[in-house]
Formats: structure tokens, C-alpha cells, sequence
């Protein structure tokens, strides 16, 4: 499901199927593994295919998925890192899967995140903040957390002077850290959440530049009778508050 929503998350399943191929788990278990690929996505692959004429989604083609931008992915790969406080969970998080190789959710992430994360690299990132590494978080930190219990189980202590820091690392995500300025963009990344402020939940409290101006096309042209078709950047939240059909 999630490869059907994006599709490079093909990655994910994948590498679950290299991992649990090299665990030897014989025929049925591999069959049993690729029966949803098999039954659900190829079916609705095939009727996306035929319905839209394109092998992958239009973002695929708008965002030059075909082709190398290295430079850009990796500068965006450094951002995320330092933004989310990563630099010290990472190494642990490697540390702790490959100490548990033989197992399989140690395996999978092992082959998982270096090929995400090249394939991110490749097509040049995104220009929201981090937003393509939100699938590999969870598994960083499960294994981050895998690598500090271990210093601390071998009861060794030297090992535990170790251990307290290297928990103080894998707590640092949870501290917010400014590394773009509100609303700015910069060598093509932003923190989208400043865009789009919010300080309720009704439409009182959507503070963003992008809902006023939509609210203003709102009362100003469509409250007039006037369906206009507008090209904009932001579709959806432009799009909800307006009311008006957007090419995005």
C-alpha cells in the first residue's frame, strides 16, 4: 500500500525481499511475501498504466526523477541531518543493526537505508525540509536505542561511561534545532511548516500569507460568480480557501 501511494517506497519492499531471501526461509514463506505485490499492486500498476499512459506518476516526469543530481541530493542529506539531530544516531543506529546481522529487521534495515538514501541523493532531495526521510526515522531510532542497551547490558565500565553519552545522542533529535530561518529558502530547501503556520484547528487559525490571499480571491472574485482557473504553487491550502480550480 504504501508503494502504491509512493512508489519509490518499492525500495522498502525490496530490500525486505533480498533480506528475507539471503535468511533462506524456503519457498512458501518467499511466496507468501510476494503474494500482495503479486495480487494487489501489479493489477493496479498494469489499470494505472492503461488509464494514464505513463509507466510512473506525473511528479516522476515534473521532478526530473529520471535523471542525476547528485549535488543537490547530497546537500539536502546534510540538511536533514542536521535539522533532525541525527549525526550521533546514525553511526549507533548502524552499530546496532550490524551487531544483530543475523537477524531479519536488522538485515533489512542494513539494506534499506543505504539505498533510500541514494536513491533521495540521486534525484536531488526536496525542497521540503527532511520530508523523504520520515519512512527510515523509526528504524534509525529502534537501532540507535539497540546500540546503547548493548553498551550498557555488557556490564562493563568503561563501556558505561560510553553508554551515557551515547544515550545523550540518541535524545537529541527530541530538541528542536533552527537550521533554515522562518519562511526562508535556501540553496533550495525550506521548512515548510513555516509556510503554513497554524494556531487552531478552524479556519481562524490558519495564520499562513497563502490562506489570506485565498480568502481574498474568495470574497473578491468567486463570491461574484466568476470561476477562474488559477496557476499556483500551493494547491492545497490555496486551494481549500479559495474554492477555485487550481493547475498546480
Amino acid at each position: 500500500f504504501a508503494t502504491m501511494a509512493h512508489p519509490d517506497h518499492g525500495i522498502f519492499l525490496l530490500s525486505m525481499g533480498i533480506a528475507l531471501a539471503t535468511t533462506r526461509p524456503g519457498w512458501k514463506k518467499l511466496l507468501r511475501y510476494a503474494a500482495p505485490f503479486v495480487l494487489i499492486y501489479l493489477p493496479y500498476f498494469l489499470w494505472r498504466w492503461r488509464y494514464y499512459g505513463d509507466l510512473f506518476p506525473n511528479t516522476y516526469y515534473a521532478k526530473s526523477a529520471d535523471r542525476a543530481y547528485f549535488s543537490q541530493g547530497w546537500t539536502y542529506v546534510v540538511a536533514t541531518v542536521f535539522s533532525a539531530s541525527l549525526f550521533g544516531v546514525v553511526p549507533l543506529a548502524l552499530a546496532g543493526a550490524i551487531v544483530r546481522f543475523r537477524q531479519l529487521g536488522a538485515r533489512f534495515f542494513l539494506i534499506a537505508a543505504p539505498l533510500f538514501v541514494a536513491y533521495v541523493a540521486k534525484i536531488g532531495g526536496d525542497f521540503m525540509l527532511g520530508r523523504l526521510f520520515v519512512p527510515l526515522l523509526q528504524l534509525l531510532m529502534v537501532f540507535a536505542e539497540c546500540s546503547v542497551r548493548d553498551l550498557f547490558a555488557r556490564k562493563n565500565p568503561w563501556l558505561t561511561l560510553v553508554g551515557a553519552p551515547a544515550l545523550a545522542l540518541v535524545f537529541l533529535p527530541a530538541i528542536p534545532v533552527t537550521v533554515f530561518k522562518p519562511m526562508e529558502k535556501f540553496v533550495w530547501i525550506s521548512d515548510e511548516r513555516t509556510f503554513y503556520a497554524l494556531k487552531g484547528l478552524t479556519e481562524a487559525g490558519v495564520t499562513s500569507h497563502y490562506a489570506a490571499e485565498a480568502k481574498r480571491l474568495r470574497e473578491l472574485v468567486v463570491s461574484r460568480g466568476v470561476d477562474p482557473l488559477i496557476g499556483a504553487g500551493n494547491v492545497g491550502m490555496y486551494g481549500w480557501f479559495s474554492k477555485v480550480k487550481i493547475v498546480d
